[in-house]
C-alpha cells in the first residue's frame, strides 16, 4: 500500500502533459484548503452564533415577561388589592419564566438535533473535505444552557422590579 503522496505522483506521471490536471494527495489538499481565503473558521462562527443565541433568547424572554406584566397589570393589581403580596405575584412570574425557559430549551433540543444532521448532510455536499458526521459539543451546550438560565434570571428580575414599582391603583384603573 503506497502513501497518498506516492499515488498522487504516480497518477500525475502517467497523465503527463496530456491532461491539464493537477493531482495532489489529501494532506496537500487539506493544507491548501486550510490556508486559502475560502476556508472558514467554523469554531469562531459557532461562538458568534452562540452569543447571538443567548442574546436573542434573553431578550425574547424579557420582552415576553415585560409584556405579560403590562398586559396583566389589571390581574396583578386585583391580586394585590385582595391581599396578594408582591412576593406571591413574583412567584407567579418566576414559575411562568421557568416554564417558558424549560419548554424552549426542550423544544430547541428536539428540533436542533435533526436540523443539525440536515446541516451536516448539506456541508458534505458543499465542502471539498466533508465533515465526518455530527459532533455534539456538550461543553458548549452546557455553557449555552447556563447563559440562557442567567439571561432568564435577569429578565425575570427586571420584570419583577417593574411589578414591584407598579401602583395598585394603576393596575385597577381599567377594571
Amino acid at each position: 500500500s503506497a502513501s497518498p503522496h506516492d499515488v498522487a505522483a504516480s497518477i500525475q506521471d502517467k497523465l503527463g502533459s496530456q491532461v491539464s490536471m493537477k493531482t495532489e494527495d489529501i494532506d496537500t489538499a487539506i493544507l491548501a484548503l486550510g490556508n486559502s481565503m475560502t476556508s472558514l473558521n467554523l469554531k469562531g462562527l459557532g461562538n458568534i452564533e452562540q452569543g447571538y443565541s443567548v442574546i436573542i433568547i434573553s431578550l425574547g424572554l424579557m420582552i415576553f415577561l415585560l409584556s405579560m406584566v403590562y398586559e396583566r397589570a389589571k390581574e396583578f393589581g386585583a391580586m394585590r388589592a385582595i391581599g396578594g403580596s408582591v412576593k406571591q405575584i413574583e412567584r407567579v412570574l418566576w414559575s411562568e419564566s421557568l416554564t417558558v425557559g424549560v419548554l424552549s430549551i426542550g423544544i430547541g433540543g428536539i428540533i436542533g438535533l435533526p436540523l443539525g444532521k440536515v446541516f451536516v448532510s448539506l456541508l458534505k455536499v458543499l465542502y471539498t473535505i466533508p465533515p465526518k458526521g455530527i459532533v455534539i459539543p456538550f461543553g458548549a451546550l452546557f455553557a449555552l444552557l447556563f447563559l440562557v438560565i442567567v439571561g432568564m434570571v435577569v429578565a425575570t428580575y427586571i420584570a419583577n422590579r417593574r411589578l414591584a414599582r407598579m401602583d395598585i391603583a394603576e393596575g385597577l384603573r381599567e377594571l
